[in-house]
């Protein structure tokens, strides 16, 4: 795949990822929260990606 790596410096494993419900505003919601969380809105998803033996 060209754009997940499961080898190497750019690999996915062992990476833990969080799907936020909205868009990341990048802390320039201007206000204390956007600083915080982006102001991306609740995570109905996260995760470690791995290997299972």
């Amino acid at each position: 795949d060209k754009l997940v790596k499961l080898i190497r410096a750019e690999s996915v494993l062992v990476r833990t990822i969080v799907v936020h419900a909205g868009t990341d505003d990048l802390g320039r919601g201007g206000n204390e929260e956007s600083k915080k969380t982006g102001n991306a809105g609740p995570r109905p998803a996260c995760g470690v990606i791995g290997i299972s033996a």
